[in-house]
């Protein structure tokens, strides 16, 4: 019934559990129906019942923003799921009730009773399933309904733990338990634990130690538990900060944690206190946490814990603020700061390798250049990265490094790693002809589309990642994403807001400003193209977006690009052609320099039509000084 529902009368998100239907409707959206206002989708179900003769009765027929479904009561509107405080002081009374069974010794059947009610919980409040681990290992194996079964202490400690939390707790925002990617996380911690060292965790710069301490003791301590409570202990630091994050992922290279911690439920008391203790702050706090396996090692954490002594402090670095903490997490870009990391662990690496201490002293320093000049060319670039992880940590990085034997050792580097500097080839004019020209042949949506990318990228010198993104996977930053509503035309002109670059970190934005040109003309094929895009995506946020609905990647630009060029052209060609062009016709640098939002001198890499676009370049600075 419920297909013939959705198949034949267009019922859309019709759901069935058992013999109850339920959906959503707007609200304005009402219809009557046998004398009685209703949404109409609901009305729509109520025909068709009669239309076959199924009987139904007017006082089933529930509607409003609030409803009970299957003993939950959702509220559509503010996205929650929860039980009413009737059916929630029904269920404390049950446990109450069960754990002070006469001699302790509740039948099997009570056992399997109340594990059924708390089931039934968990649906929305799944963060106390800790309390149900030991329930189930005292069941495992017994068949015996009339059997009674000891009620141990633990049990009894989670029992009491769940009736605490039930009532401060209940309830689940359906709306923010989606599935998110790792980008989409608000801070990022990562973990790790030894058996005879101790536990350390790290983040934006920030470096947190424990040292192991011999003490002999009956309970048995394994790195499982230890891993467990480096995380622990991670989630407690962040839930103090004045605005604790509200995605937080954590990274260890521990995947029974990682097990755990997706199951909820582990399988030692040990192992399950911690648990349940992440469990009272996940639901205090409203942190949506995720942890993840990193495979491994976590060479920094590794550092940390090896270089561990009776006199090292518990705190690595000197504490921040919670505010700056969240402030400088946004400080550097994800890309940048991916990058940054790749020097960070190279230099760790080295260190750890050659038993040197971490300490970036001038000779250290020195030391890793030449190393590293062994084999890339790069080694000079890494400080930089390095610099961005550990300056917390070694306060004298910036002078150490400019330290006349550093200095030294890196001219010296580059002379040995002479490596050919190889820069792609500008677009020429004809190129854009052609674009042009193909995209008016094949009358393909995507064709225009990647003509006036093309075009705007030539005249605008913009960077492809202004235009695109890096991969169909990366999450849309719509800081940063080109909208439809900001494209406006005059008579002569076309533009748009580009809302960040590279030279703008605070997101002020740049109005870009096209005027007609003889070969593929901004202005002509921003209004054909965009003609086409409003009659296939309409009201969609972004200007430049694919005929599938997608948005453009560098793959894909790349893709079309090399339809027509071969390799030696490449993401950055139409930056170098626009700087090229202009070059030629004897704008002056400066003007240059704002046409492509450089900050410095950077831009005459691009230019490789030497001597003649230099020669017209020192013409125009003649000119200007007349």
């Amino acid at each position: 019934m419920c297909w013939l529902s959705i198949k034949k009368f267009d019922i859309t998100d019709l759901h069935v559990f058992m013999d109850d239907f339920y959906s959503w409707e707007k609200s304005n959206n009402l219809i009557t129906y046998q004398g009685v206002s209703r949404p109409k989708n609901q009305a729509r179900l109520l025909v068709l019942w009669d239309a076959i003769g199924c009987p139904w009765e007017e006082k089933k027929q529930e509607f409003g923003e609030k409803l009970k479904i299957i003993g939950f009561w959702v509220d559509i509107n503010q996205g929650t799921i929860t039980l009413s405080e009737d059916s929630a002081a029904d269920i404390v009374s049950k446990i109450e009730s069960f754990i002070e069974t006469p001699s302790r010794r509740p039948p099997l059947r009570n056992w399997q009773c109340l594990a059924g009610h708390l089931n039934w919980l968990l649906n929305v409040l799944p963060w106390g399933r800790p309390a149900l681990t030991e329930m189930y290992w005292k069941m495992s194996g017994k068949d015996t309904m009339h059997a009674g079964i000891y009620l141990n202490k633990e049990v009894i400690a989670d029992m009491n733990w769940l009736i605490d939390i039930i009532l401060k707790s209940m309830g689940v925002r359906f709306l923010d338990t989606t599935r998110w990617h790792n980008s989409a996380a608000d801070m990022v911690i990562w973990t790790d634990a030894s058996l005879k060292l101790g536990m350390a965790f790290v983040y934006a710069g920030n470096g947190f130690a424990y040292q192991m301490a011999p003490e002999e003791t009956s309970t048995k301590i394994d790195i499982f538990f230890l891993e467990l409570i480096a995380i622990l202990s991670a989630i407690f630091h962040v839930a103090l900060f004045l605005h604790p994050p509200r995605r937080l992922l954590i990274f260890t290279d521990s995947l029974d944690s990682v097990a755990v911690f997706n199951s909820l439920g582990a399988s030692e008391s040990l192992h399950n206190s911690v648990v349940r203790a992440v469990a009272g702050i996940i639901l205090q706090t409203g942190i949506d946490l995720k942890v993840c396996h990193i495979a491994g090692p976590i060479y920094y954490l590794d550092y940390f814990l090896m270089n561990i002594d009776e006199n090292f402090p518990q705190t690595v670095s000197a504490n921040l603020s919670p505010l700056e903490v969240f402030c400088r997490r946004d400080g550097v870009e994800k890309s940048t700061a991916s990058g940054y990391a790749t020097g960070a662990r190279d230099y760790v690496k080295f260190c750890i390798k050659h038993n040197i201490p971490l300490d970036p002293t001038p000779q250290t320093l020195a030391r890793y250049i030449a190393y590293t000049s062994r084999f890339i060319a790069s080694g000079p670039k890494y400080l930089t990265g390095l610099r961005h992880f550990i300056r917390n940590f070694y306060p004298n990085f910036d002078n150490n490094r400019a330290h006349p034997i550093v200095q030294a050792t890196i001219r010296g580097s580059k002379k040995v790693r002479a490596d050919l500097i190889r820069r792609k080839q500008p677009l020429r004019p004809h190129h854009l002809t052609e674009f042009v020209n193909t995209a008016r042949r094949t009358a393909e949506y995507d064709d225009l589309l990647f003509a006036t990318m093309m075009s705007c990228c030539f005249y605008a010198c913009h960077r492809l990642g202004e235009l695109v993104k890096k991969t169909a996977k990366e999450p849309p930053d719509w800081r940063k994403i080109i909208k439809r509503s900001s494209l406006k035309f005059t008579p002569g002109y076309a533009g748009y807001h580009l809302p960040y670059h590279k030279a703008d970190p605070f997101f002020h934005g740049t109005d870009i400003l096209f005027t007609h040109q003889e070969c593929a003309d901004p202005v002509l094929l921003l209004q054909e193209y965009v003609k086409s895009r409003d009659k296939f995506h309409g009201l969609r946020r972004a200007l430049f977006i694919k005929r599938d609905g997608s948005l453009p990647t560098r793959s894909w630009f790349k893709s079309k690009l090399f339809a027509f060029v071969d390799h030696s052209f490449g993401g950055h060609s139409a930056r170098a052609g626009g700087a090229t062009y202009y070059a030629s016709l004897g704008i002056s640098e400066d003007i240059i320099k704002a046409l492509g939002r450089w900050s410095s001198a950077a831009w005459t890499t691009y230019v490789h039509e030497n001597p003649c676009v230099r020669m017209a370049l020192q013409l125009a600075a003649l000119k200007k000084r007349c």
